[in-house]
């Protein structure tokens, strides 16, 4: 791993360290916090959606677009926090 790749998994590790973050205290932790509850979302979607596929349940595109909607939130946050 070069240096850049090192500084990338530091900025991660911090973000998702599991300290209580108060988002009312400081931009930084709000940051956090949002970024963790869009994380958190995107699991729960993912699962939810992994589910409705075993038991053989159609995802409409509605659906679809709904699930991809926190997953996008939660990266783009994340590239915007890391840049």
């Amino acid at each position: 791993m070069n240096k850049t790749d090192k500084e990338i998994i530091e900025i991660l590790k911090a973000v998702f360290q599991l300290r209580r973050v108060r988002p009312m205290e400081s931009d930084h932790n709000f940051k956090l916090w949002v970024i963790r509850s869009f994380f958190i979302l995107s699991v729960f979607f993912i699962i939810q959606r992994i589910v409705f596929g075993l038991m053989g349940e159609e995802i409409t595109a509605e659906y679809s677009a709904l699930i991809n909607t926190p997953i996008a939130f939660f990266f783009t946050f994340l590239f915007l926090h890391i840049n």
